[in-house]
């Protein structure tokens, strides 16, 4: 819950809806629900998921090569995959709440 106003805080706070690859993607996304709150019910699955599932890539690759590797504990592994898992559905969650 904390990771998750402090993610929403910085995105709707800081940077530009002007700036490349960052502002399509994330940005604007995040400030558009303040404007229209049901806009999320009007995107397909892969648009409203799509970022937050790209977002868990690159953690999920690094863990995984720590794992194999013997790098990375097995509690704090299970504790990435489950946030991973939580953050990829968060904007598939709020879909299927606010959808008629």
């Amino acid at each position: 819950m904390v990771i998750s106003r402090v993610v929403h805080f910085t995105a709707d706070t800081y940077g530009s809806v002007t700036l490349p690859v960052i502002r399509p993607a994330f940005i604007r996304p995040f400030r558009e629900h303040h404007i229209d709150p049901t806009s999320i019910t009007r995107h397909d699955f892969i648009e409203a998921n799509g970022d937050t599932f790209m977002l868990c890539i690159g953690p999920l690759l690094w863990l995984n090569y720590g794992l194999i590797n013997g790098h990375v504990h097995i509690g704090f592994a299970w504790f990435l995959y489950l946030l991973a898992a939580f953050v990829s559905f968060t904007n598939q969650v709020r879909y299927l709440l606010t959808h008629d």
